[in-house]
């Protein structure tokens, strides 16, 4: 395929707010050789589009799908390196639809990747703040390319922080603070099987982990039946400021997008990367 290389049109320039849901999905960061993060979206047939967004340092790439009459952003890296998924939780939470002092939707936090660099940054940010969820609850996975992750849950009585004691990060569907002091094999609810089919690989190869490595990942995680199957898969290199997409597990064609020259670029194969 000869490549192609295109301006990607910058429509608006705000901080994205990452206040949306995805059905299903899988997320992981690893910090090895590489820092890499990945992602698999899926949801019902609909369209998506890229943004690259002015930032207050810098620009921040994002990942949109329609819904209604608005596209709503599920997942986002800014130059800096900090990376957002949003991922749809079960069993769900009760929501609130009037915030008390200090309080804030947990939907209202991927705009920080607007404002910040570390994830060290995120979580002072909560110190004085209590998580709320929204009418339909979700979690967030944060990672930075200092090699520090965590991800963000709301809690009955307090915020829910997941921080790894690994080199690396798996999310899915189900809460993962209730499962801090278990192995892997021992999580289960909405998304375990993909959790731990994501944590096996990773663990395995994790001295070595690459680029190609995270493809595996996405691959072996997709959904191909049901209602919400896998639209994009995606993969972030903090380092470089580079994100490589597939759409609808089309994984012999990917597309490059470099967020300082804001172009997007078609690769013919993984070993090309």
């Amino acid at each position: 395929m000869k490549k192609a290389k295109v301006i990607l049109i910058v429509l608006v320039f705000i901080l994205i707010g990452l206040s949306s849901i995805s059905y299903g999905c899988t997320s992981f960061a690893v910090f090895s050789i590489n820092n890499l993060y990945g992602m698999n979206f899926d949801y019902p047939e609909t369209e998506m589009r890229i943004m690259i967004h002015k930032i207050k340092e810098g620009k921040a790439f994002a990942m949109e799908f329609k819904q209604g009459n608005d596209y709503i952003p599920f997942v986002g890296m800014n130059s800096k390196g900090l990376f957002v998924a949003v991922q749809n939780l079960y069993p769900e939470t009760q929501g609130k639809n009037q915030l008390e002092e200090n309080e804030i939707y947990i939907g209202e936090l991927g705009a920080l990747i607007g404002e910040y660099d570390k994830v060290q940054q995120i979580e002072k940010y909560l110190e004085d703040k209590r998580l709320v969820s929204m009418p339909i609850s979700i979690h967030q996975l944060f990672a930075d390319k200092y090699g520090d992750s965590m991800i963000v849950e709301v809690g009955d009585d307090e915020n829910k922080t997941v921080k790894t004691t690994k080199d690396f990060v798996v999310m899915t569907n189900f809460p993962n603070a209730n499962f801090i002091d278990k192995t892997y094999k021992e999580v289960y609810g909405v998304g375990d099987e993909r959790y731990k089919t994501a944590y096996e690989y990773i663990e395995k190869n994790i001295d070595e982990f690459n680029l190609e490595s995270g493809w595996e990942v996405l691959k072996s995680t997709v959904q191909i039946s049901g209602g919400y199957p896998t639209q994009s898969s995606m993969m972030f290199d903090p380092q470089k400021g580079e994100v490589y997409i597939v759409f609808k597990r089309d994984f012999d064609k990917i597309w490059k997008i470099s967020l300082e020259k804001e172009t997007i670029e078609g690769v013919k194969v993984l070993k090309n990367l």
